[in-house]
């Protein structure tokens, strides 16, 4: 941004409009739009050692209704000060700064003013004004009233160099808005996963802070500027996270305030979201006091989300991040939080039970506020939670009343680069190497974008929470498992050699025309990736519950392969090592007759991952026959859990009027508590794609039921809309 010098201390005025720097006249009115960044910058003819520590300097705003606003300044190196200001109210507005040393008359009673003028665009924070929790207390709302559907991607380490501005930050941004994204969580300097000052953690202009935190480091946010600008003017909320939680120890609660300050003056005139820490009450990684460490943080992190509520002048909403339970648990009165983070784990579907249980606890908690789950199961992780989970996770927390979703890709949230990934976390854990480009392509994050388009059809922020509308059989289709299989070299089914092994097996199928459904059913001791023809279906971590994946579409006529890539992890202990991996492929044809693949040990194996080896013509009669090694049930791996066990429908809507089903296998399902007398025009949509297929008109029966017609075979999780007539 440039900066026009003036012959008074007010040295310049400009705005931030659609990206570019407009210098404002500072002997005129000077004027700015609505909702807009505007800028200040003021020179200090008095030296200071130590400005940032040494002094303070707000700048008391007035508004035309006579409102005012004391807005902190913050320090940008050597003698300069800025102060950021917007407003929704058009006119005149006055300003006098107030520095705590009066006797500086360079920062101290300046006084000036400038017009707002009405937006004129098309940015919805610039039109509608900025984000706040609706009075309702169950969603957000822009300023004028225009509801606000939060759908977040998690960038936390996007303001470090390894995603470079401005090409590659650009990228990611223009994907993120075109798949449907508003709200980007990203935490400012002080990363999750590493130490302090940890060379990963800098950005152009270094780290955040100087060595032992003794001052701010203002080129760091120089840097950060540009990004956050870029994703306002792009269409993305900035949800800033100060810091994870463990850093306030080492800061100390002064240093940490003086942070949170900064931030606020630098970034508070924005259409920001705060988010006070990132599992705040979680203590360092290696702590061997970690219930002493907790209970100072949750002092502590109360003492600083109370500060940052005083010092804010524009009350964005704030929330605070949790470990794997409940926001509001992170601070000692919830009454300081406008909205509520939940973080529900990342164990892909065994976190469904306890996602849905704290969804239930936050909307059934007081005080009331809007529920955003803003960490669970990032797509890829550890070679899980594939886009099946993401659209699970979605709708179950989207009809479970919560205000929007927040999404993660494996890859995306710490910025790996494909010959620079982020590396191990302190505890030596390594979440996965995907480059951030490859992650940003997942399909899940589409998939996040689509339910928003879907809802937003309709009026979701009056949408109520009905789970007693819809009904489904738990029982299980039947089909027949093979045999726990691994390469010859297995001892037996407790002892096997760790390390990788390849496994193939070919089969043909005359036409797949007449093919209504494929179901792959798979479990692994100790994880795996699996391809059908070439195309990676995802991956598969521990055997149980086993993991079902939708094939129909995958299957050609004529030869097809089914490749799997397994590991089996070195044990820590001296005992014995089992390996073992379970496959069965049922296809399902119109004429009611089905074919079954099964594992067992006409399977071949090898140790060595030749290239191409997933293709059909791959040539492995090299290969080795796999060994059986136990029939279901049998050997360490016992009785095998379905992973749709507790993969419950969720309802939601509006009485009489409108029922949003969200259905995630097709076993049989009936909707429950249907008004006599009124029609639903029945519709089944497809939440990978948004296609459509009629499902007839849903009458009540005389127990206010009706049945749910079998679902189309294009996808195995479906969404009914009934739409009364």
């Amino acid at each position: 941004m440039a900066y026009l010098k003036m012959p008074i201390a007010l040295l310049a005025l400009f705005i931030c409009l659609e990206g570019t720097a407009f210098a404002l006249n500072a002997d005129g009115p000077g004027s700015a739009l609505a909702n807009q960044m505007v800028e200040w910058t003021f020179t200090s003819t008095r030296p200071y050692k130590d400005p940032f520590n040494q002094i303070e300097l707000n700048v008391t705003f007035t508004t035309p209704s006579g409102k005012k606003l004391l807005v902190p300044a913050f320090w940008d190196g050597g003698d300069i000060w800025h102060v950021r200001y917007s407003s929704t109210e058009t006119g005149i507005h006055h300003f006098s700064t107030v520095c705590s040393d009066s006797r500086n008359t360079s920062l101290h009673a300046v006084a000036g003013k400038v017009e707002i003028k009405p937006y004129v665009g098309t940015n919805a924070f610039y039109l509608h004004g900025p984000i706040q929790v609706a009075k309702d207390k169950n969603h957000f709302e822009h300023a004028d009233g225009t509801p606000f559907f939060w759908l977040s991607d998690s960038w936390y380490m996007s303001l470090c160099k390894r995603l470079k501005w401005s090409e590659e930050f650009n990228t990611l941004t223009q994907d993120r808005v075109a798949k449907g994204f508003n709200v980007v969580q990203v935490v400012a300097g002080l990363y999750p996963d590493m130490g302090a000052f940890d060379e990963r953690s800098a950005n152009e202009g270094g780290f955040p802070w100087e060595t032992n935190f003794t001052r701010i480091n203002p080129k760091y946010f120089q840097a950060a500027d540009q990004r956050i600008a870029f994703l306002v003017d792009s269409g993305l909320a900035p949800c800033l996270f100060g810091a994870w939680g463990y850093y306030l120890p080492w800061m100390g609660e002064k240093k940490m305030k003086q942070h949170w300050r900064y931030l606020v003056a630098r970034y508070g005139a924005y259409p920001m979201f705060w988010c006070i820490a990132g599992e705040a009450t979680r203590p360092w990684y290696l702590s061997n006091t970690r219930a002493k460490d907790q209970a100072q943080l949750l002092k502590s992190w109360t003492k600083v989300t109370r500060y940052v509520r005083q010092v804010d002048p524009y009350h964005r909403p704030l929330s605070i991040h949790p470990p794997i339970e409940l926001g509001r648990q992170q601070v000692s009165d919830p009454n300081l939080l406008d909205f509520e983070m939940l973080q529900s784990g990342h164990d892909d579907r065994a976190s469904v039970p306890y996602t849905i249980s704290l969804v239930r606890r936050s909307r059934s908690s007081s005080p009331r506020m809007p529920t955003i789950d803003a960490e669970v199961c990032y797509e890829g992780i550890l070679g899980n939670c594939e886009a099946d989970v993401q659209r699970y996770m979605e709708w179950r927390c989207l009809l479970g009343g919560t205000a929007g979703h927040s999404y993660g890709a494996n890859g995306v949230w710490q910025i790996n680069q494909r010959n620079q990934p982020f590396g191990t976390s302190p505890g030596n854990n390594n979440w996965g190497n995907t480059c951030w480009q490859e992650a940003m392509r997942l399909p899940g994050s589409g998939q996040m974008g689509l339910g928003r388009h879907i809802l937003e059809k309709y009026k979701w922020w009056e949408f109520d929470c009905h789970p007693e509308w819809v009904s489904q059989d738990s029982s299980e289709g039947s089909f027949k498992w093979g045999n726990w299989i691994w390469s010859p070299d297995a001892e037996s089914a407790f002892a096997a050699p760790s390390g990788r092994r390849c496994f193939r097996k070919s089969f043909t199928l005359t036409s797949t025309s007449q093919i209504t459904q494929a179901l792959l059913h798979l479990a692994v001791d100790d994880n795996a990736e699996v391809f059908l023809n070439g195309t990676r279906l995802g991956g598969l971590v521990g055997w149980n519950p086993y993991r079902e994946l939708e094939v129909t579409s995958l299957l050609k006529s004529g030869p097809n392969i089914l490749a799997i890539h397994a590991v089996n992890i070195q044990s820590g202990t001296t005992q014995k090592n089992p390996a073992g991996l379970l496959v069965n492929l049922d296809i399902h044809f119109n004429d009611d007759s089905r074919k079954q693949i099964v594992s067992d040990a006409s399977w071949f194996c090898s140790e060595q991952e030749s290239s191409g080896w997933q293709d059909a013509n791959f040539d492995d009669r090299n290969w080795t026959s796999a060994k059986s090694l136990a029939e279901p049930g049998q050997g360490p791996w016992k009785i095998l859990t379905s992973p749709n066990y507790h993969l419950n429908p969720g309802a939601a809507g509006i009485v009489k009027k409108i029922r949003l089903i969200y259905l995630a296998t097709k076993a049989p399902a009936k909707v429950e508590k249907l008004e006599a007398g009124i029609n639903y025009r029945a519709t089944f949509i497809n939440p990978q794609n948004g296609n459509s297929a009629s499902a007839g008109i849903a009458k009540a029966d005389a127990d206010q039921k009706w049945t749910i017609p079998t679902r189309p075979p294009q996808s195995k999780d479906w969404l009914l809309l009934l739409e009364a007539e």
